[in-house]
């Protein structure tokens, strides 16, 4: 800070003027106006260049804040100062620093002669700044490594919607130029800009605010909005109207759009011991020599053949076009097709059994058909006498 406060002391000392960064919209300027210019400040008389003085000090005070104007107090003070003074007042807080004071060094760096009141005013403050910065203890001299800023998605959403709102107060300005509103379809606009759409409420919001100003401007009932637009004609005011009313439908209209086609939350799988931890079934059945297979195979297999050991009935699951695969859900088998999912009752359990086991998968496939008895349809349930012969993928 002590570096950059000589190099500012320098610059004045040199006669060279520090400005300051930033673009004033036209909304911001009809708050205060114009900053004031000082070319022909000698053909003033004593009360208009107190005025004048009082117009750019309030511009600077509207616009800016102490830690922006800070620099311009050693700009004006600095060159004359020793390296203590210097660092005495680096060591000034920002809240410690009157706004007046800065606002006056800036004025006066813009070319304005003192007005005698305003010099002893800025000189008092800068001795008693001195003397408060004289008295707070030196920190340790040893560099200290600043811990890396890390930007926030808050403050990146802040500067995107600072960027926006700003590249359309250009076409604001044309619109303030010319007197012809844009020729721009906003919500092919947005589009372009891949606009996000959590910065989108907020936006609705600023505009909406403007609009509402704007219809209270037409209206016509405040005296002072009256006079202070009374430069603009009837159909500048509608204009406004009408583009802030377009921004705001197209912002909303932009939102449910965004909305509506927003990618849904993908699914988190689950994994298949998880699927099948409460599903209950036979494990064997020692009287045909039978033993279940995992039901861990059952999630994503093609066909699942079962056997109920009360009922004799053989069964197959076989997966429906839709899901194109067999799960579980608790003690039940999803994702089957009602139509073609059958079973039968065996009329010789022993043989028809071994029959299966020696069946290949293509053999498999017109296994129930050959035998002859009654189709019955399944129900998915799978219970503790159901034994779970095989599954296909």
């Amino acid at each position: 800070m002590a570096k950059a406060a000589n190099k500012l002391a320098t610059k004045a000392a040199a006669g060279k003027n520090t400005k300051l960064k930033g673009k004033y919209s036209e909304m911001d300027l009809k708050a205060t106006g114009k900053l004031p210019e000082w070319v022909d400040q000698d053909r003033l008389s004593p009360e208009q260049f107190k005025v004048r003085w009082r117009q750019a000090r309030y511009f600077y005070y509207y616009h800016h804040d102490i830690k922006e104007l800070r620099p311009f107090i050693v700009a004006v003070y600095g060159k004359d100062w020793s390296k203590k003074q210097i660092k005495d007042f680096n060591k000034v807080k920002d809240w410690q620093i009157s706004i007046p004071l800065a606002t006056a060094c800036k004025v006066h760096l813009d070319g304005a002669k003192w007005e005698p009141e305003t010099k002893e005013f800025c000189d008092r403050k800068v001795s008693e700044l001195l003397k408060a910065g004289a008295g707070i203890a030196d920190e340790d001299d040893k560099p200290k490594e600043e811990p890396k800023k890390v930007i926030g998605i808050q403050d990146r959403l802040k500067d995107i919607k600072n960027d926006i709102i700003g590249e359309l107060e250009e076409l604001e300005d044309g619109f303030i130029t010319t007197g012809k509103l844009p020729n721009v379809n906003i919500m092919n606009w947005l589009r372009g800009k891949s606009v996000p759409q959590q910065i989108i409420p907020d936006m609705i919001q600023f505009y909406a605010q403007r609009l509402a100003f704007m219809l209270e401007v037409k209206e016509g009932k405040d005296a002072q909005l009256k006079e202070g637009y009374a430069h603009l004609k009837k159909r500048d005011i509608d204009n406004w109207i009408k583009w802030y009313n377009d921004i705001v439908t197209d912002l909303d209209c932009y939102k449910r759009t965004k909305v509506a086609s927003r990618k849904p939350r993908a699914r988190k799988p689950v994994s298949p011991d998880k699927l099948t931890r409460r599903l209950k079934y036979a494990k064997d059945f020692a009287e045909l020599g039978l033993n279940s297979v995992s039901p861990k195979d059952i999630v994503g297999a093609q066909t699942l053949w079962v056997y109920n050991t009360k009922t004799r009935k053989l069964g197959v699951y076989h997966a429906n076009s839709i899901d194109q695969q067999l799960s579980v859900k608790g003690s039940t088998i999803v994702g089957w097709d009602p139509k073609i999912s059958i079973a039968k009752t065996l009329r010789k359990p022993a043989d028809q059994v071994k029959a299966f086991k020696n069946s290949g998968k293509v053999q498999l496939r017109t296994f129930l058909s050959k035998i002859k008895a009654t189709e019955i349809k399944l129900n998915g349930r799978i219970n503790d006498q159901v034994i779970l012969l095989r599954t296909d993928k």
